[in-house]
């Protein structure tokens, strides 16, 4: 079992940060208890009694709260997980039940040593193919957004507009800020001027597994674990108002593995995977088993009553959601759910975090809505299936969609004469669109979609829904999204390889960046792209490709990696062949792809951690070791800055 979960955490793109595992056990209940009415007064009680949630899989379910008499009777409580109050030790009554399982023994690590080494390094999650989702009107194009239009200058591909997602590059159309994890440094550069202003401000305490920041005004905002084998996240204030000697300003912990973030104004929104030692919580020692956060205004252990219990936990984790004011360093507020999340999606309005749980195959989704900092837990559900990654999520009018691959175990038994064994497991694999409403309930769905395959890459765009599976070949699905409750597919298309980004790249034309494949064997054979026509969604087609020299880029593992400017036509990205590291940048011209620029990057390692951004008429590539600018008319270089 365990090798299967590990190969399968290995196969997939959005596996979890770590090897995790539900216990099953069971808990028995006082017969008396369970048939009196229910009172304002039993409500610490009603909470305790949620810890009965965790041990059986056919229990009934009302608003997501399960409760279960012996002898698998049912009793059902009408309260829901938002609503939920809890004390410390309603929260210990739940955790201490994962010490109990012999199934922890081996697979869920013991000492908190042990953890570290299930640690997926992750580089923004990363979110595989981006998605252009979003509530209706909040919808990005590609990497261009009005405010870029109006500044002139390309920004962080994020996925819904308003929305801010961290990178290791930064713009405001005047200085270029770049964070680099090798050297440990922080870097402001005159971009007029390609003038190093500032690299002095060292980042020891700060790198870690994932480094990232955000840019706000005068303020830039650095996200950590902080040195490996911390169990806090860590943001960094900065006040660059004088771009020679920036000043820290706040340090924003809170504990748990970094997961992913957002900035909405100078509103941050940060979220954690808190893992729990549960072998060594103690009853009285809350410091064991409640998390914690350190800021301007509050330090200490997170209050009970912002604590809520996922009906089916799928590890002992906690899902911490904060929220901060940057420019004053606050706690706006915070929320902690026990379950562990492993995909993140923000709107402008809600925040929905996704985790995926091995034993029931089923991945338990939760909306928290969000305004000027405050966050309220509004609904829960559990769907079939496993995210890809954050933009297999979107939102559009008041409906939340979710792209799943679903895995169906079908175990075959013979009975030994001591009763049945399990002989052989078989994994029946297929894919769905799922539609639910703002209570995450269920209102459309299409199953059974590409039958052992799995999903490579999303896009949301308004009224329809594109994906990308992939076995051998590739199958374009378009799904029309009008009806909520009636999703209809209306195209897909099959061609060789597969795409990881889908990105709409202007009128009835949609980019895909991935990979070439051979048809019968599945196997890789270069960096490709590929322009989609999807001006009749019934009948999508691959108007044109272009299948490079590359065997890998950065634009196939992190949607960040890509330079995809609309309004300029540049597709650009890093990319290395056996003997080389290169820039390349195409034009989509006349109905091909044409390569318009490439320039190499010196050393291979240079390849890696690029980004490409466009500053009026000229084009600025950000390496670790150095920075380049290019003049846009004819690709000629204008000035280069080492470091």
């Amino acid at each position: 079992m365990f090798e299967k979960r590990y190969k399968n955490s290995l196969e997939n793109i959005s596996a979890d940060k770590y090897i995790r595992n539900k216990v099953l056990s069971k808990i028995e209940s006082e017969t008396e208890k369970q048939n009196k009415p229910i009172k304002p007064i039993y409500k610490t009680a009603i909470a305790f009694a949620l810890c009965f949630v965790l041990v059986f899989t056919s229990v009934a379910t009302i608003s997501g709260i399960n409760l279960i008499k012996d002898n698998f009777a049912k009793t059902r409580v009408n309260n829901e997980l938002k609503n939920q109050t809890n004390s410390y030790e309603d929260v210990y009554s739940v955790i201490k039940e994962f010490k109990k399982s012999d199934l922890l023994d081996g697979i869920f690590p013991r000492k908190e040593s042990d953890m570290e080494l299930y640690v997926i390094e992750d580089y923004a999650t990363d979110d595989g193919a981006v998605n252009a989702g979003g509530t209706k009107g909040e919808n990005t194009s590609a990497s261009t957004t009005d405010s870029e239009l109006n500044n002139d200058y390309t920004n962080t591909n994020n996925q819904v507009s308003g929305v801010e997602e961290s990178d290791i590059v930064k713009t405001d159309g005047k200085y270029i800020y770049t964070l680099s994890a090798r050297n440990k440094e922080f870097r402001i550069i005159d971009a007029k001027n390609l003038k190093l202003l500032s690299n002095d401000f060292l980042l020891n305490d700060i790198i870690g597994l994932t480094n990232e920041m955000y840019l706000y005004d005068n303020y830039v905002v650095f996200l950590s674990n902080g040195q490996f084998g911390s169990r806090m996240t860590k943001s960094v204030v900065l006040d660059i108002s004088n771009r020679e000697k920036p000043k820290r300003l706040f340090d924003l912990e809170q504990s748990g593995m970094y997961v992913s973030s957002r900035l909405i104004g100078n509103k941050l929104y940060l979220i954690t995977n808190y893992n729990l030692d549960v072998f060594n919580i103690v009853k009285n020692d809350t410091s064991t088993y409640i998390p914690t956060v350190n800021c301007e205004n509050f330090s200490g252990q997170v209050e009970g009553d912002t604590i809520n219990i996922c009906p089916k936990p799928n590890s002992a984790e906690y899902t911490v959601v904060c929220g901060y004011n940057i420019t004053n360093g606050k706690l706006t507020d915070t929320k902690s759910l026990l379950g562990s999340s492993q995909n993140v999606y923000c709107s402008t309005k809600n925040i929905i975090t996704a985790g995926y749980n091995w034993e029931e195959e089923k991945t338990t989704v939760v909306r928290y809505s969000i305004s000027d900092g405050k966050i309220d837990l509004k609904a829960n559900e559990s769907i079939d299936g496993d995210l890809l990654n954050q933009f297999s999520i979107d939102e559009n009018d008041g409906y939340f969609r979710f792209v799943t691959t679903v895995d169906k175990q079908v175990k075959s038994y013979n009975d030994f004469g001591v009763g049945k064994e399990i002989v052989s497991v078989t994994t029946n694999r297929s894919n769905s669109l799922i539609i639910l409403d703002k209570n995450l309930k269920k209102v459309g769905e299409v199953k059974d979609l590409a039958p052992e395959e799995r999903v490579y890459s999303v896009r949301f765009m308004g009224d329809y829904a594109y994906f990308v599976t992939f076995r051998q070949t590739d199958p374009l699905f378009c799904v029309e999204l009008k009806d909520p409750k009636n999703p209809k597919v209306l195209s897909a298309l099959k061609i060789p390889g597969f795409s990881n980004f889908l990105f709409p790249y202007g009128d009835g034309k949609l980019l895909g960046i991935g990979m070439d494949a051979d048809e019968i064997t599945g196997r890789t054979r270069g960096v490709k792209i590929s322009m989609f026509d999807i001006s009749n969604p019934a009948d999508v087609k691959e108007a044109s490709k272009f299948i490079t020299k590359y065997n890998y880029s950065d634009a196939t593992s992190s949607h960040k990696a890509s330079l995809v400017d609309v309004k300029r036509n540049l597709i650009g990205f890093s990319a290395i062949s056996e003997d080389s590291g290169e820039y390349v940048l195409f034009k989509y011209e006349n109905g091909n792809f044409k390569n318009v620029f490439s320039v190499n990057l010196e050393t291979m390692d240079n390849a890696y951690f690029v980004r490409g951004i466009c500053i009026g008429n000229k084009l600025y590539i950000v390496t670790e070791e150095f920075i380049a600018e290019y003049d846009l008319e004819d690709f000629k270089l204008i000035n280069k800055l080492y470091f």
